[in-house]
């Protein structure tokens, strides 16, 4: 929740990566509710999104604002042969 009364001390990330493992037909993550929402994921997921070949990025300003920096480029065959890269979209 990005509730605003909710307090920074008490915020707790669901765990996406796990989700997403759990269910592995998972092919997209969007984020239709702002930049902030996408920059708590980035935070929360570094870990996550810099692993090579994991995630690739929907092209948008929006997108590469919040995501270019922790999501490795990958090449655009590599894209298009991998079922299992994540797609991510921002607001």
């Amino acid at each position: 929740s990005t509730d605003p009364k909710i307090s920074k001390k008490s915020e707790k990330n669901n765990d996406i990566q796990t989700f997403c493992a759990l269910y592995p037909t998972v092919r997209r993550i969007c984020f239709s509710s702002g930049q902030g929402t996408a920059a708590r994921f980035a935070k929360a997921n570094r870990t996550w999104l810099a692993t090579a070949g994991a995630f690739s990025l929907a092209d948008s300003d929006a997108t590469r604002t919040v995501f270019a920096k922790h999501v490795p480029p990958i090449p655009v065959a590599t894209v298009r042969g991998n079922s299992a890269a994540r797609h991510v979209e921002g607001p």
